[in-house]
């Protein structure tokens, strides 16, 4: 066992990792989601707000609550499957492979547990397609303000992602042999890695720069929704840099064994990251819902 832990040491390890990945990908956020798709509906309905909604039919919101429970019990039985294999892991003895290669099971899980999700941004994309289609505005307004990369984060952020990317490169490239020929392992790490940054970088420009993707939101609420997304893309490309350090490191040592852990690990950091930005930084609670209010209507909280 690596650093000379003991079998049950490693195996609690491993079992909390995976009991972390499934509370949090399938129980937690997804309650968090449901929970802010209910206090949009209850607090904005489509009489008040047909502007938020418009591929709205008969019966939305029971429609919808339909769909809300659907989603919540897709996550709970995608929870029961995960628990089910932790039982028949335990059940059967199972010890990780020394050599690694286990991380791809739980990889594979990961995606199973993602696939409400992409379904979900499938949907808020047709969302977003329906409400710049229905948006007849004779005059459009626009924040004129020049915006800059660091009024959304901190340049201290920006700075550690390009140190923790340069950090992987110039270690991945030395265990890998400065004066070896590149095999075709390195040509994807590398090119894969730097690819992901430069879309990173992309999107966060898209975002910055770029029309906005609800043509109706307030544009203090727009400036909360890049400064999340631009967060949410730089730390992420500093968990990915820290990942690929790990794991190169792993290999290096002979600590294999502990791959899935770390690949169980980066995934709930990515969701962390993920979610958990998006929903403290851009609060529903907090946003102008005025704007999607039917033309001549009062507003009660005016």
């Amino acid at each position: 066992m690596p650093f000379n832990m003991s079998e049950t040491a490693v195996m609690v390890i491993y079992y909390a990792a995976f009991l972390g990945q499934i509370y949090l990908l399938s129980h937690y956020f997804p309650g968090r989601f449901i929970a802010r798709v209910r206090y949009v509906i209850d607090n904005f309905p489509v009489k008040e707000y047909p502007k938020l909604y418009p591929n709205a039919g008969p019966n939305f919101a029971a429609n919808m609550a339909g769909k809300l429970k659907l989603f919540r019990r897709v996550n709970n039985g995608i929870a029961i499957i995960g628990l089910l294999i932790l039982a028949g892991m335990l059940g059967s003895g199972y010890r990780p492979d020394p050599l690694g290669g286990d991380e791809i099971f739980v990889m594979f899980y990961f995606f199973l547990q993602f696939i409400p999700f992409f379904i979900v941004a499938v949907k808020e994309h047709k969302q977003y397609k329906a409400l710049r289609a229905a948006f007849k505005e004779a005059r459009r307004t626009a924040d004129l303000r020049p915006r800059h990369l660091f009024d959304f984060v901190s340049p201290v952020a920006v700075f550690t992602a390009l140190v923790c990317f340069g950090a992987w490169l110039v270690y991945y490239l030395t265990v890998k042999g400065w004066d070896q020929p590149w095999e075709e392992e390195v040509y994807i790490s590398v090119g894969m890695t730097t690819g992901m940054n430069l879309l990173y970088a992309w999107i966060i420009a898209r975002f910055i720069y770029g029309k906005k993707l609800d043509p109706y939101q307030a544009s203090k609420d727009y400036m909360k929704t890049v400064e999340a997304i631009t967060k949410v893309l730089v730390y992420s490309s500093i968990g990915i840099s820290l990942f690929h350090i790990t794991t190169v490191a792993a290999d290096e040592y002979a600590l294999e064994a502990f791959d899935p852990v770390l690949t169980s690990l980066y995934m709930q950091y990515c969701v962390l990251i993920g979610f958990g930005v998006m929903l403290g930084t851009a609060k529903v609670e907090d946003f102008d819902f005025s704007v999607y209010r039917e033309e001549g209507a009062t507003d009660p909280g005016a």
